[in-house]
């Protein structure tokens, strides 16, 4: 059993360093939204979003076998390593989801205030 949670541990600690990418990818495309800059930068950081998620996936299914044994076997609970760890993916996912829904936010601002902007224009 302490080499599956090795091995989770070493997966879990990989995603944790993907998903702290995605989250500074998901910061600076809030930032860049907000300033007004060209979509397709957004797009760039949006395109390399997705390899890191797809680069966590990967890591996800090579744990699969590992993860649904550790989980069938009864873990432990509380003040483990992988508890950490599966503590701080949670803290970060929700940083990202945050994030993205800034960016949302901040994309429907940038268009409402350029459809203002035209309404006034053409009057």
């Amino acid at each position: 059993m302490n080499e599956i949670a090795h091995r989770l541990a070493l997966a879990y600690r990989r995603q944790l360093e993907l998903y702290d990418e995605v989250l500074e990818l998901a910061r600076d495309g809030v930032r860049r939204v907000r300033e007004g800059r060209p979509l397709h930068e957004l797009h760039a950081i949006n395109e390399t979003k997705a390899r890191r998620l797809a680069e966590i996936e990967a890591v996800d299914r090579a744990v699969r076998l590992d993860k649904e044994t550790w989980l069938r076997t009864g873990r432990p609970r509380g003040g483990t390593d992988l508890d950490r760890l599966l503590g701080k993916l949670t803290e970060r996912i929700e940083d990202i989801l945050y994030f993205e829904r800034e960016t949302d936010r901040a994309l429907i601002e940038a268009s409402g205030v350029a459809a203002e902007s035209a309404l006034g224009a053409s009057r």
